[in-house]
């Protein structure tokens, strides 16, 4: 049973969109079943919530600004970093929070309307923090791939697409080079010699 639940999790994190009756399909169990395990992961706090990936570019709404800014800060006796943490996690333009290895002790995902209103909330919010000791903050300029998914990826495809026709096989490009060739060989001129490497080379015409 229990790997059942880490093939549903997976199932569901993969796309939560998915029906109980087809993860019942998937899983040979009956669609009650399904819906009883998956409350009881809700129950105990396993499945946390349910995220809707939006591509905002897409429907004209352009404000949004996303951040990521390192935070160094003082760890706290007998509690480390984690009233800190929870602290940060608190205000409502932080996405994320998660602590890191390196230079940096936090990693603090953020949104705002305008890069006046990331750049406020980490001077007068952030940064003034007890036991904040800097911040160093990366304005986000292009997003690709967000939680397993890509961006554009009709796009993507369209230039795989094109890529793919104007590859030629290597049977094609043999073909292709090797006519100049026996041209030159049977008009008696010689081939073009590169000075630099010394092996002869044959231009195919574009």
């Amino acid at each position: 049973m229990e790997d059942m639940k880490i093939k549903l999790l997976q199932a569901l994190e993969q796309n939560q969109r998915i029906s109980s009756k087809t993860l019942a399909t998937m899983f040979n169990v009956t669609e009650d079943e399904i819906l009883k395990i998956i409350k009881e992961l809700e129950d105990n706090k396993v499945i946390l919530g349910y995220v809707t990936l939006i591509d905002w570019e897409k429907t004209g709404h352009k404000d949004n600004v996303t951040a990521v800014i390192d935070v160094k800060v003082t760890p706290q006796r007998d509690v480390g970093f984690d009233v800190i943490a929870e602290r940060i996690s608190r205000f409502p333009e932080v996405k994320g929070v998660y602590l890191m290895s390196g230079g940096y002790d936090l990693s603090v995902m953020v949104e705002g309307s305008s890069l006046k209103q990331v750049a406020f909330f980490v001077s007068e919010k952030l940064a003034t923090l007890e036991n904040v000791q800097s911040t160093a903050t990366h304005f986000v300029l292009k997003k690709y791939k967000q939680n397993g998914i890509i961006f554009d990826e009709d796009k993507k495809d369209h230039i795989r697409f094109l890529r793919g026709a104007n590859q030629r096989s290597p049977e094609q490009d043999g073909k292709i080079r090797a006519a100049p060739r026996e041209n030159e060989q049977r008009k008696g001129t010689p081939p073009v010699s590169n000075p630099m490497s010394g092996a002869s080379v044959i231009v195919s015409p574009q």
